[in-house]
């Protein structure tokens, strides 16, 4: 998935970024990854990940090279707090990001339908209830399970979400512990510092 982002992107040339609307994100490119539709153009483009493996300090190092752009953008797979449960787990080793405000439906600008919805997420250092906020923002983007197709059921708990992560602060590259990469995939050894992006 590395190698396809980094390949997409060199393509590009300078002063282009990656930059979806909500509708894009939904249909363009969540879409075809939830339905699997490998020759489907474009939606590869964004990586996935499991949110609950990295902290968002860790994140632009490793990926911002690949998209180009102020914001990162992936497909992460629902975990479920409990067996059954709508809830979701967003918990990471050393934080949680934490829903904030209403959720917002994302309308169609050609039929004016409700295609899905985007929440609002902070990101939380420690654990519930002493958590401290951070400036991370997420939001997190859920397609209308109607859209896919007659064989599946509206209101219907899908794989995927797509995510947009970014910083509301200025950031400044510091040295902050963060996995290896090797070619197998993705290690959370914490043995090699990388120049990190925090808040200033």
């Amino acid at each position: 998935m590395e190698d396809t982002t980094s390949e997409a992107m060199s393509l590009l040339p300078p002063g282009f970024r990656f930059h979806a609307t909500d509708e894009e994100l939904l249909l363009l490119y969540l879409k075809p990854k939830i339905l699997g539709q490998l020759d489907e153009p474009y939606y590869n483009i964004i990586p996935e990940i499991d949110l609950c493996e990295w902290e968002p300090c860790q994140l632009p190092a490793m990926f911002d090279c690949m998209l180009k752009g102020k914001e990162l953008f992936f497909y992460c797979r629902v975990k479920h707090k409990y067996l059954n449960s709508r809830r979701s787990d967003r918990t990471t080793r050393t934080g949680y990001w934490k829903v904030t405000g209403k959720e917002r439906a994302i309308m169609s600008e050609d039929t004016n339908e409700q295609i899905g919805i985007k929440k609002t997420l902070v990101f939380y250092e420690g654990r519930v209830p002493h958590g401290k906020r951070t400036d991370w923002v997420m939001h997190e983007y859920h397609l209308n399970s109607k859209h896919l197709g007659s064989n599946h059921n509206e209101g219907e708990m899908l794989p995927y979400v797509a995510c947009r992560i970014k910083n509301k602060k200025n950031k400044k590259a510091t040295m902050c512990h963060a996995p290896t990469i090797s070619p197998e995939g993705y290690s959370r050894s914490p043995s090699r510092p990388l120049a990190m992006y925090t808040p200033l």
